[in-house]
């Protein structure tokens, strides 16, 4: 008697079963590295544009008690930023979320 697993039937059934999960292994990550990349460039352009305002708002504000201001302002509680440097053209750091200054 001829076992069950043994028929063409159930070996193309195996077949298919393998490589249907390798397609789906494959489009997984694809999807997983788009959805990465998407959200790595959606924070990269976050983070630009907050680093923009920060320098519009300096602009012609350049003192020490508006410069801690504007940290305090771009470090609200539903803010993804950790930390702000402020930095003079030379890179030497003017004021900090950290508290840091000088070089």
């Amino acid at each position: 008697m001829r076992s069950r697993f043994k028929s063409i039937q159930w070996k193309i059934i195996l077949i298919y079963t393998l490589l249907i999960l390798v397609a789906m292994e494959i489009i997984w990550v694809y999807l997983y590295k788009s959805l990465e990349n998407y959200h790595m460039n959606n924070f990269d352009n976050y983070l630009e544009a907050q680093a923009r305002g920060i320098s519009f708002t300096l602009k012609d504000n350049m003192d020490a008690k508006s410069l801690k201001n504007v940290i305090n302002m771009y470090m609200g509680p539903n803010s993804n930023v950790k930390y702000v440097y402020i930095l003079d053209n030379k890179g030497n750091i003017l004021a900090s979320s950290t508290g840091d200054r000088g070089k």
